[in-house]
């Protein structure tokens, strides 16, 4: 949706100004104006907020980052398919993956934290999968992952795991 589209361009604050996204942003022009408006304003509200800038600061140790990434895991003879919002890939000093996170973006209209919290719970089972597909890709226990959601309309994260 709109929201993605718009976080997707966003790699680190220390790269790219959210302000100048939202201003060079071009929807898809079949896009409504009413929706194109409210992801404006939604995603300017979230940089706002000190714990969502710091969510989108460039860790000091090194790290891989991936948005918008599509995946495909089998396990157990299941087949996992989605796409990743966005991955923090924690690398340790060779270069492997050590830990990592999973911040999967929510629009829905929700408006309080409390709103959000009970709105996270069915995107749990989700999550899971996500979460042990990420744990096969990278090599690493699903322990070392850990699972937020952003939900830009009250702006705020919802831990998962």
């Amino acid at each position: 949706d709109a929201i993605h589209a718009l976080l997707a361009r966003l790699s680190w604050l220390e790269e790219t100004d959210p302000e100048h996204i939202a201003a060079g942003w071009v929807p898809d022009p079949s896009l409504d104006d009413a929706v194109r408006r409210d992801a404006l304003v939604q995603f300017r509200r979230l940089f706002e907020k000190p714990e969502i800038r710091m969510a989108f600061h460039r860790p000091s140790k090194p790290v891989w980052l991936w948005r918008e990434m599509p995946f495909e895991w089998a396990e157990n003879e299941e087949w996992i398919s989605g796409i990743f919002d966005r991955v923090v890939v924690r690398l340790d000093s060779t270069g492997k993956p050590s830990e990592a996170e999973i911040l999967d973006y929510k629009s829905a209209r929700v408006e309080t934290p409390g709103d959000a919290t009970r709105a996270a719970e069915p995107y749990r089972p989700q999550m899971q999968l996500y979460r042990r597909a990420l744990a096969g890709l990278l090599g690493l226990p699903p322990s070392r992952i850990s699972v937020r959601l952003l939900f830009t309309r009250p702006g705020v994260f919802v831990p998962v795991f």
